[in-house]
């Protein structure tokens, strides 16, 4: 499969509960772009969000934020893990998404202190935080390094199936 230009090796299967999962394996090269349109790819075959959703999937909407989270989860992943390996997405029907990036490295992302204002760097998170219902870290023991993952949903009423410990990012 191409994305962004690129050959990519991707991953689909159906989960439990009527769960969709993508995975796309990461190599170097332009991997924000190609997780972005990784994201839209699989979001637009899965029918996530509506086609008038899709046609300003660059402007507004769950979409947009989908593709702004990935972008941010990644850039962090780059930046600060060792680089993004794996990118792992799961559609709950009707409306949760669930978007995980596994870095190289062990050490757990920490938010910056506050910042000068036009100062660039360390808004990741907090871009998260706001545009996320919940987000989290996972520790792998199977594979080295974490994974940061991070939910959206579509209504307060929709947020994920509540499995796993609550994190710093979590809304109530």
């Amino acid at each position: 499969m191409q994305v962004g230009g690129r050959d990519v090796r991707c991953h689909g299967r159906a989960g439990g509960g009527g769960r969709l999962v993508r995975r796309l394996v990461l190599g170097p090269g332009p991997a924000v772009a190609a997780s972005r349109d990784f994201t839209l790819l699989a979001l637009t075959d899965w029918g996530a969000w509506p086609t008038a959703e899709r046609r300003n999937a660059e402007r507004t909407g769950p979409l947009s934020d989908a593709l702004l989270s990935v972008s941010e989860l990644v850039t962090n992943a780059c930046l600060h893990g060792g680089g993004a390996w794996l990118l792992e997405l799961r559609w709950t029907p009707p409306d949760t998404l669930r978007i995980e990036v596994f870095d190289h490295s062990p050490v757990l992302p920490a938010p910056h202190t506050a910042r000068p204002p036009g100062q660039p760097g360390g808004y990741g998170l907090p871009v998260i935080d706001l545009l996320c219902d919940r987000w989290g870290v996972t520790v792998r023991r199977e594979v080295p390094g974490k994974s940061v993952w991070a939910e959206l949903a579509g209504s307060d009423d929709s947020v994920a199936d509540g499995n796993g410990p609550r994190h710093p990012g979590d809304r109530p």
